[in-house]
């Protein structure tokens, strides 16, 4: 039982120590900023961004999706 628990701590440490924040300067911060516009979005521009272009479905065409409706 007891290797199991070290496991599960050796598990999440490595976890956490991948999904540390890296630090970078200002200078590389506004470079990139430059390039990609999404770094200094709000949540909300972000959310938007991951969700992308709805795309419109015709019910009425498909027996499945029709039933929705």
């Amino acid at each position: 039982m007891r290797e199991n628990q070290s496991d599960v701590f050796d598990l999440f440490s490595e976890i956490y120590s991948n999904a540390a924040q890296e630090e970078i300067s200002l200078q590389q911060y506004l470079l990139a900023c430059r390039e990609d516009k999404s770094m200094y979005a709000s949540a909300p521009e972000r959310m938007v961004e991951a969700i992308g272009e709805p795309n419109l479905v015709d019910t009425s065409k498909d027996e499945r999706l029709g039933r929705i409706f």
